[in-house]
């Protein structure tokens, strides 16, 4: 049995390259500094309170609709950029991007003022393509990312290790989470820190502690005689590294633990590597660079393929070959004239890239040790993109000047639009939602699906053809609320996946994934399918945090079986005996094109009913709500 940390309940990197005033040359990599399945069980165990201030990018999953994060936190995460959170994917199987939401920059779930914190929704939730689920768990991938129906650009952001170096055995780390504080114990709603050694794959899978041995993707953590420890409510939550100048960085996210239990001797806890998975990280949330990098046959964005010294994205940034040596980012001393008439020291460069893919920073110093923004910088745009920038000082005033570039993946990063591997999605639609797809390496054929959740549009799949703007196919044939498309991609074309719905104002949940994933029990989305319901049938059902859609509206379906032409069709739905301010909502909808066919929004009693006469080839939903927002509780639902 292998037991996962859940219980339910960018500055990512900066390359520089300096310019003295007399030479140019490209630096090295460094790091950026400010930059339901209820079988997954983990949690700390054995720390203490982390300080209010300690962990700002520190985030907790809670579940949508609850009115408190304590009683709806379920897993942690880490903000790793203004748009984006990292957890893990065993957190997210039973999920939907509308069944939850993340609380940033909170310290008590219970008592911290809902002004001192963030309640973001999820617009897209992206899971590792090799994680299985719960029911079958391969725990290999067990990573995910978050993005955000909004950014925040107001608080700081973990970055990502990406040096092994930095994860080696002995290197003391810190996990913090809300998760419990003894193995079969309480959670915490005050956030908690435990420090923990990494140790060896080699000594973790010598004890014998697991099911199957560890593998190169998970980094394992703990001491021998165990009492400290990660554990349920803690899964996703972030496992941090001492970096340069006492920075921290994110080397791992809380995954798995032995059966044996939380803090068990011999029975380190498991988490998700971070180095291992940086590139693909970076991929997702950087697509545009990701398409470049594989049309240049890099493996890394670190690479360096024609040892020029100038790292890929270095190379993406400035526009140069990345396989001709001969062809390096061309950064050139220029002198310039201010406006007093003075010379001063001016850097020159081709900025290759737009704002939502490259910041490009100037920065000066006067002893290559500490540098500086040139805020007020003049800047000039020459030929072919190339830009100067112009320092403040004058030549003459100081007896050394440098001036340096630093380029990094951009802040205002857009909504990843290219796929070549597989992908596994979650997200809202609004409108639609648009993807490049390209496979440079073969054309075995490619199957596409998409799956739009609790019926709430009709799903439409159109393929492009990118570089002539052909239509090559429509598809909206869909069986309960799921397309599959398999088409042969020439490895020579590029083509455009549009997602949307029939009607073209469609909104709502949806999953879509290459290859298919096949719903099983546990795993979030159900293909569209509502439970069946027939005439004379009677059910108790609960409008509750996982039945919410969009902000503030809980729904849940039912497919309407075994009606007949021409019969008279009354539904009624009644508010439980407790909710004395719920008030029912029914809309009956063809269950092909989701058009309405009736309501009770005229209805305002705790008990409404519509009638209506079946039609020849219709199969009908009736969608069961609220009248007023974030009304939820029991009802009664039946149908005569």
């Amino acid at each position: 049995m292998i037991i996962c940390k859940r219980m339910r309940g960018l500055h990512l990197f900066r390359i520089v390259v300096p310019l003295c005033l007399f030479s140019a040359f490209i630096s090295g990599f460094s790091p950026l500094r400010a930059v339901a399945d209820e079988g997954f069980i983990r949690r700390i165990i054995g720390g203490q309170e982390a300080s209010e201030e300690a962990w700002p990018w520190m985030t907790a999953l809670i579940s949508a609709g609850s009115e408190s994060p304590a009683d709806g936190q379920f897993c942690g995460g880490a903000l790793i950029h203004p748009w984006w959170v990292v957890t893990a994917s065993h957190c997210l199987t039973a999920e939907t991007a509308d069944s939850f939401e993340v609380a940033i920059g909170i310290h008590d779930l219970r008592n911290d003022a809902e002004n001192t914190y963030r309640r973001i929704a999820i617009q897209e939730v992206y899971l590792h393509p090799a994680y299985e689920t719960g029911l079958d768990p391969s725990i290999d991938g067990d990573i995910a990312l978050l993005r955000l129906a909004e950014p925040v650009y107001d608080m700081p952001v973990l970055p990502l290790v990406h040096q092994y170096d930095l994860v080696r055995p002995g290197v003391e780390g810190t996990v913090i989470g809300w998760g419990l504080t003894s193995d079969g114990g309480q959670g915490s709603e005050i956030l908690l820190e435990v420090t923990l050694p990494i140790v060896s794959l080699e000594v973790a899978n010598a004890t014998g502690a697991y099911d199957s041995d560890l593998t190169a993707d998970m980094i394992p953590a703990g001491i021998a005689e165990g009492g400290i420890d990660s554990c349920q409510g803690d899964s996703g939550g972030p496992f941090v590294v001492p970096m340069d100048e006492g920075q921290w960085g994110l080397a791992g996210v809380v995954s798995f633990g032995s059966p044996e239990g939380c803090a068990a001797p011999n029975a380190h806890g498991v988490y998700a590597s971070v180095p291992y998975f940086f590139d693909l990280l970076m991929s997702w949330m950087h697509s545009g660079f990701e398409r470049w990098r594989l049309e240049n046959g890099s493996l890394s964005m670190l690479a360096d393929l024609d040892d020029d010294t100038s790292i890929y994205f270095a190379e993406f940034a400035f526009g140069s070959d990345p396989g001709n040596a001969d062809d390096r980012p061309d950064i050139q001393f220029v002198k310039k004239s201010s406006p007093g008439g003075e010379i001063v020291p001016g850097i020159q460069f081709r900025r290759a890239r737009s704002d939502e893919e490259v910041t490009y920073v100037v920065e000066s110093s006067t002893d290559l040790q500490s540098w500086v923004p040139v805020a007020d910088a003049g800047e000039e745009l020459q030929e072919d993109n190339q830009w100067v920038f112009q320092g403040t000082e004058s030549i003459s005033s100081q007896s050394a000047q440098f001036l340096r570039v630093r380029v990094e993946p951009s802040l205002d990063a857009t909504a990843p639009t290219f796929i070549n591997g597989a992908i596994r999605l979650k997200g809202m639609l609004d409108q639609s939602r648009e993807f490049v797809f390209s496979r440079f390496e073969d054309s075995e054929p490619v199957t596409l699906q998409f799956v739009s959740d609790n019926q709430r549009f009709s799903p439409k799949v159109t393929l492009i053809d990118d570089t002539i703007g052909q239509t090559l196919a429509t598809v909206t044939e869909h069986e309960q609320g799921e397309i599959r498309h398999t088409f042969n991609p020439d490895p020579e074309k590029v083509y455009r996946v549009r997602l949307s719905g029939v009607n073209a104002d469609a909104s709502g949940a949806y999953h879509f994934n290459l290859p298919p994933v096949e719903a099983t029990e546990g795993e979030g989305g159900e293909g569209g399918l509502g439970v069946a319901i027939a005439v004379g049938d009677q059910v108790d059902g609960v409008l509750e945090a996982l039945d919410l859609i969009e902000q503030g509206i809980y729904v849940d379906d039912y497919q309407l079986n075994e009606v007949h032409p021409g019969d008279t069709i009354r539904v009624t739905m009644t508010a439980g005996p407790e909710n004395a301010l719920f008030l029912p909502n029914i809309v009956v909808l063809d269950g092909e094109s989701f058009e309405e066919i009736v309501n009770s929004f005229d209805q305002e009693t705790p008990e409404v009913s519509v009638t209506f006469t079946a039609s020849e080839g219709v199969d009908y939903l009736i969608s069961v709500s609220h009248l007023f927002e974030n009304e939820i509780g029991s009802y009664t639902l039946s149908i005569e």
